[in-house]
């Protein structure tokens, strides 16, 4: 899923204007720099071995990825690689930057109850802070920082790390909405279950419909997905992540809305005319109505693919997608096709010898 905010803007926006100018002269990194902050009570990262642990954990951000472009810390305020001390113009510029109050003040809590307890890393990569590229560089140098502390000698390998910016607010982000989106899931499957159970009193039509959503939604998603990846080759990179949780939870509605009122028409008929004329009867009173409001409902969410933002044209391609593939397949082939299968299987459970002829009026 994408949670790409600049993704959805138009080229004329003035917010994509500045990111695209950005990426042609500076970092991508440079608009959601990564905040890192190291933080040991027993160490002092003033002191010498404490300015030596800040080097070396500045190197393995470094060591991370090539994407890293710099990281700016208390002992490299200029964000290049750590190295030894050098007498040249720029060694000389970066040991008076070390010195200066201001790099202490930035880079050093200044609390006295904190004072050389936390030091902070700002890195810059070359990788856009909202896409998914972006969220795996920061867990990569996440895990081989925690790696880099548990080899350091004590206090240091009991230092903390704590992460703060535009690319782990996305992660957290995604975290929350995937765990969100399978509770409300499991919650409207359980839902419509129960409430078909009370409507229709047959567990195994039921359990049917709910698959069939299922079907058409994971369908629907493949078809989005495909389209756009081939639509929008060169700048897509996921589904806006509000899609499948819309997707899924609309689609539920209407599509359960469509078989109750196909199947309680069939089933009224069946206890008049029998399984196979009820069945037959049920599809075509009921057919023109769902067909109609199926086409209605389509061409009301296909007006959202009409809108510039991309997040809502995902949505509204999705939802035009789903609907008609319910009313056109689910409804128009899977379910008649169920209920027939019901209907045989009635049959032979009444009349087990294939030598006589079925009643038509008994029920499913």
């Amino acid at each position: 899923m994408s949670y790409d905010l600049f993704g959805d803007l138009g080229n004329d926006r003035m917010a994509k204007q500045t990111a695209l100018q950005i990426r042609d002269y500076f970092p991508l990194g440079e608009s959601g720099p990564l905040t890192i902050l190291a933080v040991n009570p027993a160490g002092q990262f003033m002191e010498t071995d404490g300015q030596a642990i800040t080097n070396q954990l500045a190197e393995t951000i470094f060591d991370t990825n090539k994407d890293v472009e710099r990281v700016f810390t208390s002992e490299q305020p200029l964000g290049d690689r750590p190295a030894g001390f050098s007498i040249s113009s720029r060694g000389r510029h970066i040991w008076m930057l070390k010195k200066h109050r201001r790099t202490k003040e930035f880079f050093l809590a200044q609390e006295p109850t904190l004072s050389g307890q936390i030091t902070l890393f700002r890195v810059l990569t070359d990788r856009n802070p909202f896409s998914n590229e972006a969220i795996a560089l920061m867990d990569n140098i996440e895990t081989n920082l925690k790696e880099k502390i548990a080899t350091l000698p004590p206090p240091w390998n009991e230092t903390k790390i704590y992460i703060q910016g535009t690319t782990p607010s996305i992660r957290d982000l995604m975290k929350v909405t995937t765990q969100d989106q399978r509770r409300i899931e499991l919650g409207v499957i359980v839902a419509v279950f129960m409430v078909l159970l009370v409507i229709l009193r047959r567990p195994m039509v039921c359990a049917y419909m709910i698959l069939s959503v299922l079907f058409s939604y994971y369908v629907t998603l493949g078809i989005t997905e495909m389209f756009f990846r081939t639509v929008y080759a060169d700048s897509y990179q996921a589904l806006d992540w509000k899609v499948p949780l819309f997707l899924f939870v609309i689609l539920a509605a209407i599509g359960q809305d469509y078989n109750v009122y196909l199947a309680t028409r069939v089933f009224e008929e069946q206890k008049r005319l029998g399984l196979r004329d009820g069945l037959l009867r049920g599809m075509t009173t009921t057919g023109g109505i769902i067909t109609s409001c199926g086409l209605v409902m389509a061409g009301t969410f296909a007006s959202m693919c009409m809108g510039t933002l991309l997040g809502v044209i995902e949505i509204g391609f999705a939802l035009t997608v789903g609907v008609l593939l319910d009313t056109f397949v689910v409804r128009t082939i899977m379910l008649p096709s169920f209920l027939a299968l019901m209907n045989r299987f009635a049959d032979e459970e009444t009349h087990p010898q294939s030598g006589q002829p079925p009643e038509e009026n008994v029920p499913v």
